[in-house]
Formats: structure tokens, sequence, C-alpha cells
């Protein structure tokens, strides 16, 4: 046995700190109180449990196959050429059961059949469905930008619209196809894939996507900031203020939204050889407010007295997406990566609407 150094004589081991649901008064290092929300108020963990309880009662729910024969009338009464012989909410209802339950094609397939089956109606082949599924998410968003080939998608989310809201607005990264680590060990897989870059903005009280706009890994934040804006504005929402972080502190976005409450965290202000510091307008008095107020009375300051520790809630809200549905695309395309991703936005938002409406059914404490 080896002769003990003077660490282990001097310094006895320092116990872990475990980070548990309850608020006792600890604090990460964001400050927040451990087991509390942002807005300092202590969290119901109850409601989550009861939310995710009824998304998937909500998810299994089969009324689509109480009025197959309607829809089928509905949606054939004007088409030309080969009538539908399944409708839209067959397909809509199995891309939701596939992306919250994690299913193969093959198996979720399974499932719808099973139910048409049930009901009295044809199946539908794998092909099919496959096809009918990309074509459906494909007519819900918008696939063809001529401005810029970056963009692969954008759309608004299928939430009803909100006026007066807290906006907020990020961007975070889709794995493509991921291979295990078995695989890069023995077949020596070096290959990079890249990713996907999800651009987002949310209404932070209950953090649904409003709008979204999904490209490749070189496209920046700033390059879509007006898509998302335009885009959840055009859906009906209006807000009150627009949070992001310092790679939105553009002077043409503060010039063309500073009437909604555009806010961003400003780029190394007070320096002289930035030009972030600089206390003049120069055509953006806005901007030029926000720096004198830090100037004057602290960034923390600054930072308490606009909410902008509410900007924190997009990142939960991607923590949440990726938590609950994966970080990994299973499309190899990318105009299917784009089509997947509408169907999992869809589902991210149908969850936070159900617990909206949990935790409104709670008393206050």
């Amino acid at each position: 046995m080896g002769t003990p150094n003077a660490r282990m004589l001097t310094s006895p081991p320092l116990p872990r700190q475990r980070h548990e649901r309850g608020g006792d008064g600890r604090s990460d290092r964001r400050g927040i109180d451990v087991g509390c929300n942002t807005d300092g108020n202590k969290r119901d963990f109850s409601v989550d449990d009861d939310a995710m309880q009824m998304f998937e009662s909500e998810i299994l729910e089969d009324e689509w196959t109480e009025n197959v024969t309607g829809d089928l009338e509905k949606m054939n009464r004007d088409k030309f050429g080969r009538p539908f012989s399944h409708t839209d909410r067959a397909i809509e209802w199995g891309m939701m059961y596939r992306t919250s339950s994690g299913k193969s094609y093959r198996r979720t397939v399974g499932a719808v059949n099973r139910l048409l089956r049930k009901s009295g109606h044809p199946e539908i082949s794998l092909t099919q469905f496959y096809d009918r599924a990309q074509s459906l998410a494909e007519s819900r968003m918008s696939t063809c930008d001529v401005t810029d080939a970056r963009v692969l998608a954008y759309g608004a989310g299928d939430v009803p619209p909100e006026k007066g809201m807290t906006a907020a607005m990020d961007s975070t990264g889709m794995s493509l196809n991921r291979h295990g680590g078995w695989l890069q060990y023995f077949w020596n897989r070096e290959k990079r894939n890249g990713w996907v870059k999800v651009h987002a903005i949310v209404n932070t009280d209950s953090n649904e996507i409003l709008a979204y706009v999904i490209t490749d890994e070189s496209c920046g934040d700033t390059s879509c900031a007006e898509r998302l804006i335009e885009t959840a504005k055009g859906a009906g929402n209006t807000m009150s203020r627009i949070l992001g972080d310092a790679a939105y502190d553009k002077i043409e976005l503060w010039r063309a939204y500073g009437a909604d409450g555009y806010c961003t965290n400003l780029k190394t202000p007070l320096l002289k050889k930035y030009n972030g510091g600089r206390v003049r307008s120069r055509g953006c008095p806005k901007r030029a407010a926000h720096v004198r107020k830090i100037r004057d009375e602290g960034r923390e300051k600054w930072k308490s007295d606009i909410g902008y520790g509410r900007r924190w809630k997009i990142e939960c809200t991607f923590s949440d997406l990726k938590r609950m549905f994966g970080d990994v695309m299973r499309s190899r395309c990318k105009h299917r990566v784009a089509s997947e991703m509408y169907w999992m936005i869809r589902c991210h938002n149908l969850y936070k609407s159900i617990r909206k409406t949990v935790a409104g059914r709670r008393p206050a404490e």
C-alpha cells in the first residue's frame, strides 16, 4: 500500500451536494431557488404528473374513428382524381402517437390499422401512411424559401393566439441520425453528420412555441429573428416584450420591433472600443436608453427592471422538448427532418396546453 499524500492527510473529502425538488432555500448557479419556478413561486410537481397522464390519454384518444365516413365525404367533395380512402385525422393520430411513444413507422401503422379494423374501415399501407404524413406536415408549414436556401421550413405553432404576452426567442441544435458508441469504435465511424437548428419564439408563461424556423447548421440566429416575430404576429399574437440573448443585439431589429418591447442582452456595453457601449442613439434611441440605464444603475438592476430573467424560459422549453421526444432526428433527408420536427412541436404544444389547463385548476397558494 502506498504512502498517503499530504492532501489525503490534511483535507477530508467534501460531502456531495444533492439538489432535490424541495424549495429549501438553496440556490443553483443562476440564483434560482431549487424546487421553485423562475418567478420565485414554489413548483407544484403534481401538476406535471397530472398533465403527463392527461397528455398520454389525449394522444391515445380514438374519437376520429367515430366519423370516418363523414370526414371522407368532406375531403373528397371538391377533389379531382382518385378519392381519399383514409382521413387526415387518422394520419394525424398516427404521427402524434409515433412522436410521443418513439415507435417506428411500421409499428405505428399497425396501431392505426387496428383501430381501422375495429371501426370497420379498410387498412392503410406503410407507404401510403408515410407519404400522407409527409404531405400533411408540409401543407401546414412553409417549406419553400427563395430568399435563403439554408431555411428548410418555418411556420406558426398550433396554439390559440394571445394578447400582450412576454415572448423569448433563441435556437437549439438537433442531431442527425446519431450512431451508437459500438459502431463508432468497431467500424471507426468518424464521419460528421452535422445537425439542424430549430429557431423558436415561445410564450414565457406557458412555454408554448409560437413560431419556429428549421434551418441547417450554418444559419445564424439574427437571420431568423424577423421571420420568427412576423410569423408569430401573423398568427394573431401580440407581444408586450420580446426577449433575446446577445446574439439578437442588432440595430436593425431594435429599430423594427422597438415598439413591441424588443429587448436583448447588450454586447459588452460601456467599453469605448466596442460599438455596443455607445450611449448616443445613432438612429436607435430605445437601445441607447437601455445602455444608459445599465451605465447608471448596473446590469443586474436593469435585468430586474425589464424582466430579462424570463428569457430563460425558452431554455426550459428546449429542455422539455428534448427530454420528452429526444434530441436525435430519425429521418435521414433534411426535408423529412423538417416534417419530423413539425410533429415534435405539435406534441410539445399539446402537452403545454394541457399543463396550462391543469395548472389553472389548482388553487393559488
